[in-house]
């Protein structure tokens, strides 16, 4: 792959993640209280901005406070928990804190295996977060397993949904897999 095609993947990746970061919402979800929330926006909004030792603060917070008020709380899939977790990984992984990256992406990930199939559509966030940390290190062969389980979830999911409906919004998920993967096949060469 070219240097051209490789800048295009990873423009289309980006703004796959733009797209549905901004999309994100979450609505419907319980909430632990509403100090979780302001820790939470709060960080995503240093996020944002790139301040992201801001950031790590804040989802830290968010964190404890979720484990704070209701211990039993990860057992929702999008719970705070979980998200707090994703989202600290990712200011960790931009501050080039691997280690701390790939401990809290693994505990959102045992998360959410715990309170779901392990062909829950929901996995493949966790799964693509902790082998793009994987994949920042250079550890193509850890990342690679996991990206091709998200994937393999996404395609269950997708050939699912096609038989109950043509319009299934899950299209550029499934899209943006094939590009993670992609270039980690890549990268590997």
């Amino acid at each position: 792959m070219n240097q051209k095609s490789r800048r295009m993947l990873s423009a289309l990746a980006i703004a796959y993640f733009a797209v549905t970061a901004e999309g994100c919402s979450f609505a419907g979800e319980p909430w632990p209280n509403e100090q979780w929330g302001k820790y939470f926006y709060s960080g995503r909004d240093s996020f944002t901005k790139g301040h992201f030792s801001e950031a790590e603060k804040q989802f830290s917070l968010a964190l404890k406070e979720s484990q704070r008020v209701d211990p039993y709380f990860p057992s929702t899939q999008h719970g705070s928990q979980t998200e707090s977790l994703a989202w600290l990984a990712n200011a960790c992984l931009k501050q080039g804190k691997f280690e701390q990256a790939e401990s809290f992406c693994k505990q959102a990930l045992k998360i959410g295996e715990s309170a779901s199939k392990p062909d829950n559509f929901d996995l493949i966030d966790r799964l693509t977060n902790l082998a793009e940390v994987y994949r920042s290190q250079r550890k193509y062969s850890n990342a690679e397993p996991l990206l091709r389980r998200a994937l393999a979830i996404c395609e269950k999911n997708f050939d699912e949904d096609l038989s109950k409906s043509n319009n299934w919004t899950g299209t550029p998920i499934l899209a943006a897999g094939l590009i993670n993967l992609a270039v980690v096949l890549q990268e590997q060469n």
